[in-house]
């Protein structure tokens, strides 16, 4: 009752925000199972996005595939300048299952989204607020945790 903000952040400096480790993991994931994970995913990401507090993403690395889909379930993203994003999912002809081709072109506008959707290009901090991916890109400090 009383949260009036939430920040989503990694301790570690320069971390990856990152579903591929999901993705890796497969390998030792029964078929049958996968879609049950996915869907789980996917409604997190909306669960998340429905708080009715601000929810901001810090993105100080790597926000990949199911990654930049949670960053896109958030209210407000900030980078650093040495930030880097993809949904790199679509380079390998797979549809990214939480919801990162809904939302990017909500964030992002559809040519742009159809863009990095198409090509699975990385995204680095600077033109990711360029383009509106993020709200704010700031300067990388020493400490690697802007």
């Amino acid at each position: 009752k009383n949260l009036q903000g939430v920040v989503l952040y990694s301790t570690a400096p320069k971390s990856i925000l990152c579903w591929c480790r999901f993705k890796r993991k497969r390998l030792f994931i029964k078929e049958e199972d996968v879609p049950n994970m996915v869907k789980t995913f996917r409604l997190m990401i909306q669960d998340i996005s429905e708080l009715p507090m601000p929810i901001i993403c810090a993105i100080d690395g790597i926000a990949m595939g199911g990654g930049l889909e949670l960053a896109l379930g958030t209210d407000i993203r900030v980078c650093s300048t040495t930030a880097r994003m993809a949904l790199t999912e679509t380079k390998l002809a797979i549809i990214p299952g939480g919801g990162g081709t809904q939302r990017l072109p909500r964030v992002v506008g559809v040519s742009k989204a159809k863009e990095l959707i198409f090509t699975g290009r990385d995204v680095y901090g600077e033109e990711a607020e360029k383009i509106g991916l993020v709200n704010y890109c700031v300067e990388q400090n020493e400490e690697g945790n802007a």
